[in-house]
């Protein structure tokens, strides 16, 4: 078949071939030479850009195959036509129904398909690399429809099966297929945000199908794809850094090189179509450049080139790009007009990567146009699928990179909803705001701290309770198996099996909700969910009800503490602060005239000056006080003194110490005591972890023998606090990693405190290298002495509290959603429910003498003034701070309110 298809020709000759297809199942035998003729057909029609006529061809093909009386013959033509039906689908725009045909196909191949071939024909060539390419092409559906766990299995199990066939392949051969398999995951890199591994995997790909063009100029046009790929990275990369976008139109034009090294002769269809690629992502890229004109003019180019089948693939961006780029040029009715197709066709084909972009872009239409409430709907679609991108079971590394620019539409929906109301500051919609706020911060953490075994409802049975921890774990167990990229004969089912244990994982915990609202809550924790504000409420609602030593209730004389929320959102030009009490029925919302830039400036400028240790040249207090105050000002209006001020950061805010603000005159710490969580989410968790006892047992190291300077004050404060609970400190060559694990492993995890006086250090370019410094065992080199981020993680620890006496302890590195990696997020992940952690290098006497008041007063509350009353550890911690500052030598902040209590503060 060749030029173009007449319809009434394909008609007839479609009839003619369903006449003899009927006839021959009628007999019983339908001829194998008869099935590859319409194969070779359907082929041919495929390479036209015939794909529905294909897609006919294909399925009267897969009627025939049952009827092959060859028992070889009839499973390789099955294979073949589920194979060709697939790639059709995919041509298509059909993703899901490619998904479905390539898990066919390879489920046919591994029942015996693939040997099949191998024994019959001996293939080599590109027949003999049917196994990896299947997996490769699986892997690149489920990354169009963003499964992308899916995809980096499918990919994993394709490099295996690469590598087993190698030595039946010619070099050529295995290269472009190499080259294949690295553009595939580089797709699926850069649609994750990790963009360094898309360039470097894309760039790879493109090296080696260059080299091969010399020899297969169509190879040139596999280089031109790979190109583009690392071009549209290195685009997300120079946008993350706010960069130019140089080097990503450098990738562009060597894809245009590449093509154009094609003779003249060659240049066919698809060559039209990758140098429509190419400059379809250089207009993108143009559109962020600011050139609008010249980005419509490379979009239209690229509409012009792209063949219906190309367009088919590719319609969604090249609408999307066009209405932004419209947008940009002030044309909100085309701009409209273009999007509102992206967002059809995206939802139609189920590509959720334009598709989010396309509903932001048509959010930023209607504000233009003056319809706030079509924005602020687009807004909310747009955020829902981002959330169904983050819901799938993927390394953590990977979910973190995912939200890599996915931020914006959470801020412009948060700063949205709290806009002024004839209500006032009491509007509807900013218990909305709120909860849009918790969950866009970090969920990742959140979801990790799901995993961890809560204690049990009162109300739930204890059956119940047995078989969903059962149940999930074995949920777990398939999704890590699949995470590794399983590669075993029979891996294709691992989705069935996954959904099979969520159905039954579902079941369990319908039956916990049943039992009441205790049994919801423990469902809703154990899933991850974020809270909104009436999971708040009741949270702050449960501070109330605490218990005391011997887990006995508080006497009614005992003053049941009242937690106000302060949770904080950083948008570009101001920061939003809500306030929550059990008893406000919505939050309260404010805004502060702080923009993000002025926040970094602040939060580098007290850095920049507490690195030096310089205690003579420490940052402006009043500065600091008058532009920072205003931070603080709502919740003078919402507390009263004494309540406990809960803090939830965000962005730089989690690098500053808010408690060293100032109310009415007085520092916020002095006022009331106060603690940190990174969300609001992760309370309940940590809450849930408190035994909610006065601890009796610690582990104390310190002064370990630091590579820097000695920590004499540190060595005295070590000793001091071991001496409050009745025990030694494990001090200078003593402490050392082998030292804690074995203390540990005696005390099976049972230590109440574990606290450390030594030096520490965050890494900001590799926060998991964040640590505790430690001594080498006996005295000689180790290779790591010291406790990071991943040795935590490993530890069987059941502390109430872990106190991090160390410089840096409490900073981490902010990710995407939030996220923030560092000492803190690792013991919170430990189930550790409090830790008490330092913002910056500090003061070792200051800080010795701020430890020791700390445990004093939490161990014997009548020890500062001599009245017994009930402590907590935010209580103790607020007391410890006055009383350093009453020593006048330490009364700047940056001596007492580095350090900050993480977690429950009971």
């Amino acid at each position: 078949m060749s030029g173009t298809m007449d319809p009434n020709q394909f008609a007839s000759a479609m009839a003619a071939y369903r006449d003899a297809m009927r006839a021959y199942i009628r007999c019983g035998n339908v001829p194998v030479d008869f099935v590859k003729q319409l194969g070779a057909g359907s082929q041919s029609m495929n390479q036209l850009g015939y794909h529905q006529e294909a897609y006919e061809v294909i399925q009267l093909i897969m009627k025939g195959t049952n009827y092959i009386n060859d028992s070889t013959e009839r499973v390789i033509q099955t294979y073949r036509s589920w194979k060709a039906k697939a790639s059709t689908s995919s041509f298509l725009g059909l993703w899901r129904e490619s998904i479905d045909s390539y898990e066919k196909t390879i489920n046919l191949g591994e029942q015996g398909a693939y040997a099949r071939i191998e024994e019959s024909h001996a293939e080599l060539g590109r027949d003999a690399v049917y196994e990896p390419t299947d997996h490769r092409e699986l892997g690149s559906m489920h990354g169009r429809v963003g499964a992308f766990g899916e995809a980096r299995e499918s990919f994993s199990i394709a490099e295996e099966r690469l590598e087993a066939v190698r030595h039946r392949l010619d070099h050529h051969t295995h290269r472009d297929e190499s080259a294949r398999l690295l553009n595939a995951r580089a797709i699926v890199h850069a649609d994750l945000g990790e963009y360094e591994e898309a360039e470097s995997n894309a760039l790879s790909a493109a090296q080696i199908q260059e080299v091969l063009g010399e020899e297969k100029p169509g190879r040139f046009l596999q280089a031109a794809i790979d190109y583009v790929t690392a071009g549209r990275a290195r685009r997300e990369l120079a946008r993350r850094e706010d960069e130019d976008y140089t080097s990503s139109f450098e990738a562009f034009d060597d894809a245009l090189r590449v093509l154009d090294m094609v003779p003249e002769e060659d240049r066919d269809r698809e060559h039209s179509d990758r140098e429509s690629e190419a400059r379809l992502q250089r207009g993108r890229t143009q559109i962020l450049d600011g050139d609008y004109d010249a980005a419509i003019e490379d979009l239209e180019k690229a509409l012009s080139l792209s063949s219906d089948f190309n367009l088919v693939q590719h319609a969604g961006e090249h609408r999307l790009y066009l209405g932004e780029a419209h947008l940009e040029l002030d044309d909100p009715a085309r701009a409209r007009k273009n999007l509102e197709e992206a967002v059809e066709l995206a939802e139609g084909n189920g590509t959720p990567e334009t598709l989010w972009r396309g509903r932001y872009a048509l959010a930023s239409v209607h504000r233009a146009e003056d319809r706030p409430e079509e924005a602020r709907s687009e807004l909310k679609k747009c955020v829902e699928t981002i959330e169904r991108l983050r819901s799938q079971h993927l390394p953590e590394s990977s979910k973190i990179s995912m939200l890599d620019l996915k931020d914006r539409p959470y801020e412009e929906l948060i700063v949205d909803l709290c806009q002024p109301r004839a209500d006032g500051p009491e509007a509807p919609k900013n218990a909305e705001a709120l909860a849009y706020a918790e969950r866009s911060k970090s969920r990742v953490l959140t979801e990790r701290l799901a995993t961890k075994d809560v204690p049990a409802p009162a109300g739930v049975p204890e059956e119940l309770v047995a078989e969903e921890r059962q149940r999930a774990g074995n949920l777990r167990a398939l999704q890590d198996s699949g995470s590794r990229g399983n590669a075993a004969r029979g891996a294709y089912d691992l989705q069935a099996k996954v959904e099979e244990a969520e159905r039954r994982l579902r079941e369990v915990r319908e039956k916990i909700s049943a039992c009441g609202v205790r049994g919801e809550e423990y469902v809703s924790m154990r899933e991850g969910a974020p809270l909104d504000y009436a999971g708040i409420r009741n949270t702050l609602a449960s501070t109330r009800a605490t218990i005391g030593p011997g887990h006995e209730p508080y006497t009614a004389s005992e003053r049941a503490e009242r937690v106000v929320l302060v949770d904080y959102f950083v948008a570009e030009e101001k920061i939003l602060v809500f306030i929550g009490r059990s008893d406000f029925e919505k939050p309260r919302a404010y805004e502060v005239e702080v923009s993000r830039d002025a926040l970094q400036v602040w939060a580098d400028e007290v850095f920049a000056k507490v690195k030096t240790c310089n205690y003579e040249n420490l940052w402006d207090l009043q500065a600091w006080q008058s532009e920072m105050g205003r931070l603080v000002a709502p919740i003078e209006e919402c507390s009263e003194e004494g309540d406990v001020v809960w803090i939830v950061p965000h962005r730089e805010l989690h690098r500053l110490p808010l408690h060293a603000l100032k109310l009415g005159g007085r520092y916020l710490a002095d006022r009331n005591p106060v603690f940190y969580t990174p969300s609001a989410s992760v309370f309940r968790y940590s809450r849930a972890k408190n035994p909610g006892r006065v601890p009796e047992t610690a582990l104390v190291l310190g002064n370990s023998l630091p590579r820097t300077r000695p920590l004499d004050f540190a060595e005295g404060e070590a000793v001091a606090v071991a001496a409050l609970f009745g025990t030694n400190a494990y001090l200078r060559n003593r402490a050392t990693k082998a030292v804690l694990y074995e203390a540990l492993r005696r005390a099976g995890g049972e230590i109440d405190v574990l606290h450390f006086a030594c030096h520490g250090g965050f890494d900001a370019e590799a926060p998991l290298e964040s640590r505790v410094e430690l001594a080498t065992s006996g005295g000689e080199e180790d290779e790591q002495p010291d406790l990071n981020v991943e040795d935590v993680l490993g530890l069987e620890l059941k502390a109430t509290l872990v106190g991090l006496s160390a410089c840096d302890s409490g900073l981490s590195k902010i990710y995407p959603g939030e996220e923030l990696i560092g000492l803190t997020r690792s013991f919170l992940y430990t189930g550790t429910p409090s830790l008490l952690v330092s913002l910056w290098s500090v003061h070792d006497r200051s800080t010795g003498e701020l430890m020791e008041r700390f445990y004093k007063v939490l161990l014997d509350p009548s020890s500062e003034d001599g009245v017994a009353t009930r402590t907590s550890k935010a209580h103790a911690l607020q007391i410890a701070q006055r009383g350093v500052r009453s020593n006048g030598r330490f009364d700047h902040p940056f001596h007492w309110s580095s350090f900050v209590l993480e977690g429950d503060w009971d």
